[in-house]
């Protein structure tokens, strides 16, 4: 009987994870082959190598979740929340490193719209080039085509593209929000080192139904802190 009970429970589960339903959304794929999920004014990123967990940023509740997959655990915070936990886990890893960070003397960054950037994944972009102290910083392209653009508050995009910055970092600048918070970011090079380096390049936008356990936290899982997921622990 109690078998029975067991297989009876374990169908009904089942079940219930298959008659969840699927929404329309986007799947975004870019040149290292991190994944991103879009439905329902929530983004969940899968990095290149899946068996490391994933996160999802719901913009409509505000909150932020990180699943590990590794260890089974999971973690939610708010917004805020989450972009304090960045930034305390990145002054962690440069006291780890013995790296002192030394004040910066303050940017001038300029960003100057180019126009028409041409079609990346079959969209049309808008280039920008991001100037810092006259100095070429970046290439930005830009797209507001795919209708879930609408669905996401472009403050909340922009302050978590500034999350892991430094106050005098060109990302933290009025000017580079505004701009971010303009369209959907498809490709980004940047120029700051001795060579260009590509830091995001969409090879692939696409409309797909997407599950919505997609966006859940799997069965079983313990729910831990932010900033422990964040650090490893």
């Amino acid at each position: 009987m109690k078998k029975l009970i067991i297989q009876t429970v374990f169908a009904l589960l089942c079940l219930l994870a298959a008659s969840l339903p699927a929404w329309a959304g986007w799947v975004m794929v870019d040149q290292s082959g991190e994944k991103n999920l879009i439905s329902q004014g929530r983004i969940k990123t899968v990095p290149q190598d899946a068996s490391e967990g994933y996160t999802v940023m719901d913009f409509k509740k505000g909150q932020v979740l990180i699943v590990n997959l590794e260890e089974k655990t999971y973690a939610e915070a708010s917004l805020d929340q989450f972009c304090k936990a960045m930034q305390q886990v990145m002054a962690k890893i440069h006291s780890m490193f013995n790296q002192v960070e030394q004040p910066k003397k303050a940017q001038k960054v300029e960003v100057i719209k180019q126009g028409p950037g041409g079609k990346i994944a079959g969209f049309n972009t808008t280039k920008y080039k991001v100037m810092v102290d006259g100095k070429l910083k970046e290439e930005v392209w830009l797209t507001v085509e795919p209708d879930f653009v609408k669905e996401f508050d472009p403050t909340m995009l922009s302050k978590l593209m500034a999350c892991a910055a430094q106050p005098e970092d060109p990302e933290s600048s009025p000017a580079y929000q505004k701009m971010i918070a303009s369209g959907w970011l498809l490709r980004s090079i940047d120029y700051e080192g001795a060579e260009a380096d590509t830091q995001t390049d969409v090879t692939k936008l696409s409309k797909q139904d997407i599950p919505e356990s997609e966006f859940q936290v799997p069965q079983g899982y313990k729910k831990t802190t932010v900033d422990s997921i964040l650090m490893g622990k």
